[in-house]
């Protein structure tokens, strides 16, 4: 592994540790198919959802369903296509 890949790797890791420490939910969303291919583990426990159900297309609406939802749903909506990140 090359120092720069360590050091990359490192630091992914140390965000990782720092967002999940928090009380927020530290997510990645791919807007486009509606699934999160990253979710904290803040969300899994919050939400009482397994981590590989995040990460099935369409888990989106079954884990925030635009119904219930309208206001955070809309903030995604205005999202352009595409991974998002919070």
């Amino acid at each position: 592994m090359s120092e720069r890949t360590q050091a990359l790797e490192q630091s992914r890791e140390m965000f990782k540790l720092i967002a999940e420490s928090t009380k927020a939910i530290p997510f990645t969303l791919n807007v486009t198919r509606g699934f999160f291919p990253y979710i904290g583990a803040q969300g899994i426990v919050n939400f009482d959802v397994p981590q590989e159900q995040w990460r099935q297309p369409g888990a989106l609406e079954r884990v925030i369903p635009r119904d219930s939802n309208p206001e955070t749903r809309q903030r995604f909506d205005e999202c352009s296509a595409g991974p998002l990140n919070s």
